[in-house]
């Protein structure tokens, strides 16, 4: 009986420690590698990330590792902590803290060594939060076969239950009607934002609504100069922002000129021009922001208030040029 040629084949060696064989320092070597490789932590998490991300990213007291946003026509912002020791409370407050400040809607945590209390506490928050929120706990690793160079590699520990989810949001739609909840929402809003403080009061007359209608005038009306609106938009399950220039076009475009004072006030979110003859507007969009999401209320009454004050300040910075009538010759 013939025998086949026998090859020996290598072993593979998970290297226990992943400074000394890979990056020295997280700062300086392994989030700039990340960065440049988040194709390899798209392939685990089912992510597809743009191509440019901001590392070390300075916002007031903290420092963000990775911030970035994925692909596609609704773009989330992610952020990444990374971790090249054993996971700890320390990041995981850290991330949270981050992804709070930078409304991200995906979260990434990065750890050597997943402990169990940490993978029941990634599991808890993404079976109790919105809708919108993405939260995954990812293992690092470094393999090498004999003297061969190391390879890292992306372990998911925990990520989201679409499952879960899924059947939640289908039992709150169920248990709550369209014309229902955007009626408790914006009397919840009413209640809010008329309890913190007389500048906000003093700044938008607001208009007491509380019929159904998926629309909030804060300022102005249809023959106002300006006019703030706030919008619920059920289809794509988005909030917005609308600012209404009556009858000035060149304010109008004045205005869209001011690009660092427009990116201050979008954030992370899509700003949109439309010009009109009689009534051009601007509108911030935040998406995956569904109403039936009743966890989230508050954080889309926080949004709005921000960018209605926002709003509001930057049409004041910028005054309306009146135009001027022709003069008989």
């Amino acid at each position: 009986m013939d025998v086949g040629i026998v090859k020996e084949f290598g072993v593979l060696e998970l290297c226990d420690d992943l400074r000394s064989e890979g990056w020295p320092d997280e700062a300086k070597d392994f989030t700039p590698w990340l960065a440049e490789h988040l194709s390899m932590l798209g392939e685990v998490t089912d992510l597809e990330f743009e191509g440019k991300a901001k590392t070390e990213q300075v916002f007031t007291t903290f420092r963000a590792d990775i911030v970035t946003h994925t692909i596609g026509s609704n773009s989330k912002t992610v952020v990444i902590e990374n971790q090249l020791t054993p996971s700890d409370h320390d990041h995981l407050g850290k991330l949270l803290t981050y992804a709070s400040c930078l409304d991200a809607r995906i979260l990434i945590w990065i750890v050597k060594e997943v402990a169990d209390e940490h993978c029941a506490a990634v599991r808890w928050l993404n079976d109790n939060t919105g809708w919108g929120i993405e939260i995954y706990l990812v293992q690092l690793q470094l393999w090498r076969i004999g003297d061969s160079k190391v390879a890292p590699k992306f372990v998911l520990i925990e990520g989201p239950s679409w499952d879960l989810k899924e059947k939640r949001l289908e039992k709150l739609k169920a248990d709550s009607s369209q014309e229902d909840l955007v009626r408790e929402f914006w009397k919840k809003f009413n209640a809010e934002v008329f309890s913190r403080n007389n500048r906000y009061r003093s700044l938008i007359p607001l208009i007491r609504r509380t019929e159904a209608k998926n629309n909030y005038k804060l300022l102005g009306n249809s023959n106002s100069k300006r006019q703030i609106m706030l919008f619920i938009n059920w289809s794509d399950q988005s909030i917005s922002l609308r600012m209404y220039i009556n009858g000035n076009n060149d304010w109008f475009r004045q205005l869209k000129t001011q690009k660092a004072t427009l990116e201050e006030l979008a954030g992370t979110n899509r700003i949109d021009w439309t010009e009109n003859p009689k009534r051009s507007h601007f509108q911030i969009t935040r998406p995956n922001s569904p109403l039936q999401d009743t966890y989230q209320w508050n954080t889309y009454i926080d949004w709005f208030y921000q960018k209605a004050i926002a709003a509001y300040n930057f049409v004041q910075s910028h005054p309306m040029k009146e135009k001027k009538e022709n003069q008989e010759q």
